[in-house]
């Protein structure tokens, strides 16, 4: 009995060392979701030195991620704010398709050289969808140029910039379009700065404990059986309405961060942390640019709240009710004064960053009277139950783009 018992432990224990090293040759075997975990999506399980050869301003390259064809994201449905019931998204855009090519970034396929290149966040990211069709394979077929789009979700200023720098203008583009979206880019990007503070150059040296574990089988069964925390259920939020150009109101719902930095002053933007070191990062992007025959221009892409907060009908209680969801206590005073206060400051953000790009002699085109031309006559530029923009919005977004580079001498 003993020396069956030992068998069987010595069976197993040989049965989980195959396993483990079959994991370890070929990680393609782990389950995706496990693979998503980690930055990159995974991508040091098959590139074993990407967290050493990369700077902490860096992107992990390749970035795993997969080409797409499915329903529209719904990140206000993931966050319990709007009702998994709520599918107009889904009526609407019943397939999407977004490409990606080998180093994970939202194109058919690599190029070697381009004439106009996009960098941005996930809101860049959505200007790669081809079905229907995106920004960028509008300004594709309508320029006859060859267009590549450089972004990557999750991503700032900082990243964006030694993109543009170490990947971007090896394709020689005559100009470099940078999506800046209002709701992120200045308020998110305080990890590389953290980690250059702290004399930490690579990732490997600022994130050790993101690298993929010694153990991988371990590991993925620890995650397997780990319960998720509960949390308490919180009852989804009705929606602000939006009455469309067929009288029908559409329930709209917003991420509660964005909407609160619709009430910060000029002041309070231009007093945040990161604001000096975005103004660097976009100044060396323009000087790095001009080195190399390229032009910098700076898209502005507002928030949701921010093209759509005045054409809902006024619901100050859900606005306080939208702000405290995640947790976050709403700003102090009466609901009509809050909701006043939104209204009042929602542009000046984007006041701000057209004055540095005044300043700095980077052209500056606002997506803003667009977006909001478009939510007047009814349409929505964005997703109901996501926190992006669709391909409605770049779409009202084409023609002023086009002129806006055409003025700048950059088109025919």
């Amino acid at each position: 009995m003993k020396r069956l018992g030992l068998r069987l432990a010595l069976a197993l224990a040989a049965a989980l060392c195959a396993g483990e090293l079959a994991l370890h040759l070929f990680p393609a075997l782990l389950p995706n979701a496990y693979l998503a975990s980690f930055p990159g999506n995974g991508t040091e399980f098959f590139h074993a030195d990407v967290f050493a050869r990369t700077p902490v301003e860096g992107v992990l390259l390749p970035h795993l991620a997969a080409a797409y064809r499915g329903p529209p994201p719904a990140d206000l449905v993931e966050l319990g704010i709007a009702p998994r019931s709520a599918d107009d998204d889904a009526r609407a855009f019943p397939s999407i398709e977004l490409p990606a090519d080998a180093l994970g970034f939202p194109n058919p396929a690599l190029r070697e050289r381009c004439e106009l290149l996009l960098v941005g966040d996930s809101f860049g990211v959505a200007a790669g969808v081809r079905a229907p069709e995106g920004l960028a394979a509008a300004l594709e077929r309508t320029t006859g140029l060859a267009v590549y789009d450089l972004s990557v979700a999750g991503i700032g200023p900082v990243q964006e910039r030694w993109l543009v720098e170490t990947r971007g203008l090896a394709l020689h583009p005559r100009a470099v379009v940078w999506l800046y979206y209002s709701g992120n880019d200045l308020t998110e990007s305080y990890e590389p700065l953290l980690a250059r503070r702290d004399g930490h150059a690579t990732w490997a040296e600022a994130w050790p404990e993101r690298q993929k574990p010694l153990l991988v089988l371990p590991d993925l069964l620890a995650r397997a059986l780990r319960r998720p925390p509960s949390a308490a259920a919180r009852e989804p939020l009705p929606g602000f309405l939006f009455h469309r150009a067929d009288a029908s109101a559409q329930p709209v719902w917003f991420e509660p961060e964005t909407l609160r930095q619709l009430g910060w002053s000029r002041e309070q933007w231009q007093a945040h942390p990161a604001w000096a070191p975005v103004q660097d990062e976009l100044r060396k992007a323009r000087d790095a640019c001009a080195a190399q025959g390229a032009r910098l221009v700076l898209v502005y892409l507002p928030s949701k709240p921010e093209v759509l907060l005045p054409l809902v009908e006024r619901d100050p209680a859900l606005a306080r009710r939208t702000l405290a969801f995640l947790g976050n206590p709403a700003p102090p005073g009466d609901d009509g004064a809050l909701y006043d206060a939104l209204l009042a400051n929602r542009h000046a953000h984007e006041e701000l960053v057209r004055d540095f790009c005044t300043r700095e002699k980077v052209p500056f085109l606002s997506a803003t009277p667009a977006l909001e031309a478009e939510a007047q006559r009814g349409e929505l530029g964005y997703l109901a139950t996501d926190t992006h923009w669709q391909s409605r919005g770049q779409t009202a977004l084409l023609e002023p783009l086009l002129a806006f580079l055409r003025e700048q001498g950059l088109l025919p």
